[in-house]
């Protein structure tokens, strides 16, 4: 590559399903700076990849979202727990924290899931507030995701 092209941008792609005023994307390989075997953009800090390669390849991808420069993500564990996530709250902390779910009601916060083999499910609400559903322990799935008001449970 010549040092007169700018770098390329990540590619993502986006859902005509999603209102345009979320910030939105699904990532591709195409346009980070990771070598093989992570070829390009490497979102993903568990798998040996350089951090500075990482932090690189997620700012592009929030760039290319339109979204601000910190990505929450929790160190996802096939359960059934669903972190709050709230203005100030530490991205690298959170990183560390065991769950499959994350949720926020603060304007500006930028959540993220690592999909492979499993679907992920996105809700999203022009209100402000979140609420906690009460402990049901017949229904681990539905009783540890937080309700988010305005979006019905048959929304989500």
């Amino acid at each position: 590559m010549s040092a007169d092209l700018p770098p390329p941008q990540a590619v993502v792609l986006r859902s005509r399903v999603i209102p345009a005023r979320f910030a939105h994307g699904f990532s591709t390989r195409i346009g980070g700076v990771s070598p093989p075997p992570f070829d390009a953009l490497n979102l993903g800090r568990k798998w040996g990849d350089a951090p500075d390669n990482v932090a690189e390849n997620r700012r592009r991808f929030l760039a290319a979202v339109g979204a601000p420069e910190r990505l929450y993500v929790a160190r996802q564990i096939h359960g059934a727990r669903v972190v709050e996530v709230r203005a100030g709250d530490d991205a690298r902390a959170l990183a560390d924290v065991e769950a499959d779910g994350l949720v926020s009601a603060a304007p500006g916060i930028t959540l993220g899931v690592f999909v492979a083999d499993c679907m992920s499910r996105h809700a999203s609400t022009p209100t402000s507030s979140v609420r906690r559903r009460r402990q049901n322990p017949t229904n681990a799935t539905s009783t540890s995701r937080p309700r988010t008001a305005g979006c019905s449970n048959a929304r989500v």
